[in-house]
């Protein structure tokens, strides 16, 4: 599984498509190894949620930037919540590769980065000023985070993931860094 976050460049945009390219690699190769039964398993210890609930509200967060890039206005709140994502995998695949070009549409584009407006968590109504790059590096951690999740429920179903799977890219370069200081 590819996990290369160290990407050169002189783009933060450039840079976390890349990045974010990564994560929608490696989330369709994990779901695309699972079992329906695995995608759909319940652990209690997790609240009762489900890969395939984490692989949802991740999707859905890259639908909402895809949205804010139409409109102007990027609001994580308000999504669909398409239970297709949720309890199909094949389904949430096909939304994972709609993500992906979406992503290498902006690439293709050139590494600008450009303003959007961010709907408030804590006050309703509110619009904050945010970016594409800004953005862009949200959604990073956001994936990660429920990746790490993800891989947690897979280890209660005893299915076997990549080791680097729901790693933060900090946390994979401060790896590599102390391997290279261990191995003079």
């Amino acid at each position: 599984m590819r996990s290369d976050f160290n990407v050169p460049s002189s783009s933060v945009v450039t840079a976390a498509v890349q990045s974010n390219l990564v994560l929608l690699t490696q989330g369709i190769e994990v779901v695309g190894r699972l079992s329906w039964e695995d995608y759909n398993f319940e652990v209690a210890a997790c609240f009762n949620s489900t890969i395939g609930g984490h692989y949802r509200h991740v999707m859905e967060h890259y639908q909402g930037l895809r949205v804010g890039l139409e409109t102007g206005d990027v609001d994580y709140e308000n999504r669909v919540r398409d239970s297709l994502i949720e309890t199909e995998p094949d389904y949430a695949l096909g939304i994972a590769q709609q993500m992906e070009k979406l992503l290498r549409e902006i690439s293709a584009n050139g590494p600008g980065d450009r303003t959007l407006r961010l709907a408030s968590e804590t006050v309703e109504g509110e619009m904050l000023v945010t970016s594409l790059g800004r953005e862009l590096e949200f959604l990073i951690s956001h994936t990660v985070h429920h990746y790490a999740l993800m891989a947690v429920i897979a280890g209660q179903v005893e299915v076997p993931l990549p080791a680097d799977f729901g790693m933060a890219p900090s946390t994979l370069k401060h790896q590599r860094t102390w391997k290279a200081v261990c191995a003079r």
